[in-house]
């Protein structure tokens, strides 16, 4: 710790700096805070939203795309055949096409279970304005005190706490958080005075941590599903996007039937040369 340091003005400067320092430390809190809060409640809320709203009009299209464009290679292949005067094995050459969209199937499963999974979170109950408020007041109280980028070398309780209370924070447990608020409270030492040299060298800690998260927030902000709050809080844009997506569901419908109706009729002009039977 630097002890060199003596004299009125240079105290007055210490004093000013170090209430730079905890000035700092609060901006960091709550800048930490606002990443947890999007990464932890806002962002899964939005996603669990855009999934109810527009989820399962999305995968039903997905899924039409995928069977135009299986239809549309199961005709390729089979005119190959035919060009080639070839018999037609036609187990096998659905088979190879069910092999090309394998990706395809596993994320209309993947899509289809998010859709199960958002209705389900949105039947649970979510916190009071004033419990949310005690749960957030909670929590940055507890990053102030706690957080390592805030406290360089926590001792191994802070960082029990701090631990705890952002899985706390994750499950929205307002009443572990109070708890945990109180046994941080419990376990504060007493302040350490910081000399001249010290002060500067943590304040260009903490400026960088500043820096970071404001670019880790804007980044969270343009990118899904933050990138649509607007269409989300919309009445008007979200019927805008409903009929969008109705429309272009009833225009793929009527392009699969097409394809469907061309590759019927391909197998049944071709039939004779099949050595394998298409139900």
């Amino acid at each position: 710790m630097d002890t060199s340091w003596s004299g009125p003005d240079l105290a007055s400067e210490i004093l000013a700096e170090g209430q730079s320092l905890a000035d700092l430390r609060d901006e960091v809190a709550k800048l930490i805070f606002e990443k947890d809060f999007l990464v932890s409640r806002r962002i899964p809320h939005l996603l669990n939203l855009y999934t109810l709203k527009f989820g399962a009009r999305e995968c039903e299209i997905f899924e039409l795309e995928t069977r135009i464009l299986m239809l549309r290679r199961q005709i390729e292949l089979v005119q190959v055949e035919i060009n080639h005067q070839r018999e037609l094995d036609l187990e096998e050459i659905l088979q190879r096409v069910e092999t090309m969209f394998e990706d395809n199937a596993q994320k209309i499963e993947v899509w289809r279970e998010a859709i199960k999974e958002s209705t389900l979170a949105f039947q649970g109950e979510s916190l009071s304005n004033e419990d949310y408020l005690e749960f957030k007041n909670n929590y940055l109280f507890i990053v102030k005190k706690t957080h390592p980028d805030i406290n360089p070398n926590p001792t191994e309780e802070q960082l029990e706490l701090f631990n705890l209370a952002v899985k706390a924070f994750e499950s929205g447990d307002w009443l572990v958080m109070a708890n945990l608020k109180y046994l941080v409270e419990v376990s504060e030492t007493s302040t350490i005075t910081l000399g001249p040299g010290e002060l500067a060298e943590a304040k260009e800690k903490l400026s960088q941590v500043k820096t970071n998260l404001l670019a880790e927030i804007e980044g969270l902000q343009k990118s899904f599903p933050l990138n649509q709050l607007a269409l989300l809080e919309s009445q008007e844009l979200t019927k805008k996007k409903i009929k969008s997506l109705n429309e272009l569901k009833e225009k793929l419908t009527q392009e699969l039937a097409v394809h469907q109706s061309r590759w019927l009729g391909l197998i049944d002009t071709h039939k004779d040369s099949c050595f394998s039977h298409y139900q």
